[in-house]
C-alpha cells in the first residue's frame, strides 16, 4: 500500500546516502530495470537543481549560498581520506563558480550520529566560518561554532513561523516530553497539559 511504498522509498534514500556515487547509480539502475521503468536523462522540472546563473543571481541579491558537500553522503560513514574532498572540495567548487566566498556549511542529515569529530575538523580546516547541524535547539555563546543547532521553522503561515523561530515550540515540546516521562514513571498515562498547547492546537485546527 501507499504507506509501505513510502517506507521503502525512505529506506532506499537513507541507504543511498551511505554508499559511493558510482555504486549508488548502479543500484538505482538495477532497481529501475527490476521495476521495468526508464530513468530520464534529465530530472523532472520540480527536482532539477538550481543553475549557476540562478545561484549567482541569489548571491548578488544578498542571499548566503552555503555548502552541503559534493555528493550528500552521511559523513560519519565517509572514509577520512574522502572527507576533505566532500567538504573542502565543495567549498572550492562553489567559490570558483560563484566568484564569491562561501562561509557556511550544513552537514548532510545533520543528526549527531551523521557526522564525526573528524568531519568537524575538516570543516574548520576548509576555512568555513560556521556550520549547522539539524539537532534541535537554541545556541548560546558556548555552542561550538561548527556544530550550531537549529529550530525547525517550517510553518503553514506567518503566525506559526513566528512561534517556531521564537523557540516556544521547542520549549513546549521539551516540556511535554519531560512531563510524559514523569507521568510514565509514576504509572499515570494521562496526556500532560502544557501551557500554550491549547492555543497552538487551535491554530493547527484551522
Amino acid at each position: 500500500d501507499e504507506e509501505d511504498r513510502w517506507r521503502l522509498e525512505e529506506s532506499w534514500r537513507e541507504y543511498a546516502k551511505t554508499i559511493p556515487v558510482a555504486e549508488r547509480d548502479d543500484l538505482l539502475g538495477a532497481i529501475a530495470d527490476a521495476c521495468g521503468v526508464d530513468i530520464p536523462a534529465t530530472a523532472p522540472r520540480e527536482y532539477r537543481p538550481m543553475t549557476w546563473a540562478q545561484l549567482r543571481a541569489l548571491a548578488a541579491e544578498g542571499f548566503d549560498v552555503g555548502a552541503h558537500t559534493r555528493t550528500h553522503p552521511v559523513l560519519s560513514r565517509v572514509p577520512p581520506e574522502r572527507l576533505q574532498d566532500e567538504i573542502g572540495g565543495c567549498k572550492e567548487h562553489l567559490e570558483r563558480n560563484l566568484g564569491s566566498p562561501v562561509a557556511h556549511f550544513a552537514y548532510p542529515n545533520g543528526r549527531r550520529q551523521d557526522y564525526t569529530p573528524q568531519a568537524v575538523e575538516a570543516v574548520a580546516r576548509a576555512g568555513y566560518v560556521a556550520a549547522v547541524t539539524t539537532v534541535a535547539g537554541s545556541n548560546t555563546a558556548d555552542t561550538p561554532i561548527f556544530e550550531l543547532q537549529r529550530i525547525d521553522a517550517s510553518a503553514a503561515d506567518l503566525a506559526h513561523f513566528a512561534q517556531s523561530v521564537s523557540g516556544l515550540d521547542l520549549l513546549r515540546t521539551r516540556l511535554r516530553s519531560g512531563l510524559q516521562r514523569r507521568l510514565r514513571r509514576s504509572g499515570d498515562v494521562r496526556e500532560p497539559a502544557v501551557p500554550g498547547s491549547s492555543e497552538r492546537d487551535a491554530m493547527d485546527s484551522r
